[in-house]
């Protein structure tokens, strides 16, 4: 629509604001349709070949800034996945401020009754069922779509339904803490086995403590890779293939 309305010399600070207004619209619509779609947001948040850069820095707020649950809900669900006397030692109560908030669930960061800093994540409750009616809409779509474009381009090759079906696989996966603190202890042992240079570049926390909907951590300082400056990345680049191999 825009091409229809905008001239091909529009100033560059309009475009920017037009395409972050649309972007600002985009997130608070994902937002409002469920934890699925927040999700699919923040999948396009990391493809500037995509989606402008304007619209790219707010739909990253997805990642880490979406509206929280309240504290002391979350703090029920701590206490219920940790056991009393576990989530008496985290020292969190009813002032306590997340430090982030995403799709699935949001960060605390607190210090432990022994003195060590750690991350608290916490899932939010009855996230598992709104994903799976998302996911569920999602395949619906995607196979309707599917039909659609068989029938009228039958010699193109069809991918919507298994693009939607590695979607779902991945959220799925994010929605199992367990899995995600088994994950990480791999990740850490294999660095802390590695080359020299991947244990002094690479910081995996220590997992102390995981349930299906809670997980406790180390907390590291660091900053986003996205707001990082390009020479910070082009020197994370070598470390980054490392890994990969």
């Amino acid at each position: 629509a825009d091409r229809l309305t905008v001239g091909a010399d529009e100033p560059a600070e309009a475009r920017d604001a037009r395409l972050r207004k649309r972007a600002v619209a985009t997130r608070d619509a994902l937002v409002s349709l469920g934890p699925a779609f927040i999700k699919l947001g923040q999948a396009l948040s990391i493809r500037p070949d995509v989606v402008p850069a304007p619209a790219l820095e707010v739909l990253r707020e997805l990642c880490d800034a979406c509206p929280a649950v309240p504290t002391a809900v979350a703090l029920a669900t701590l206490k219920d996945e940790l056991g009393p006397t576990n989530f008496a030692a985290l020292n969190l109560g009813a002032t306590s401020k997340p430090v982030a908030a995403a799709s699935l669930g949001q960060v605390y960061r607190t210090t432990t009754a022994d003195g060590r800093d750690v991350a608290v994540k916490v899932q939010r409750p009855g996230v598992a069922a709104g994903v799976s009616l998302d996911l569920t809409l999602l395949g619906r779509w995607a196979r309707f779509v599917e039909a659609v474009k068989g029938a009228v381009a039958p010699a193109q090759r069809p991918y919507d339904v298994s693009l939607v079906e590695a979607f779902s696989a991945g959220a799925w996966g994010e929605l199992d803490y367990e899995r995600e603190a088994e994950n990480q202890r791999f990740m850490r042992a294999a660095v802390l086995d590695g080359p020299a240079a991947i244990r002094r570049g690479v910081v995996v926390p220590e997992v102390r403590a995981a349930t299906r909907r809670a997980l406790v951590t180390d907390w590291v300082e660091g900053d986003q890779l996205a707001r990082a400056a390009p020479a910070t990345i082009q020197k994370l680049v070598p470390l980054g293939v490392e890994l990969f191999m």
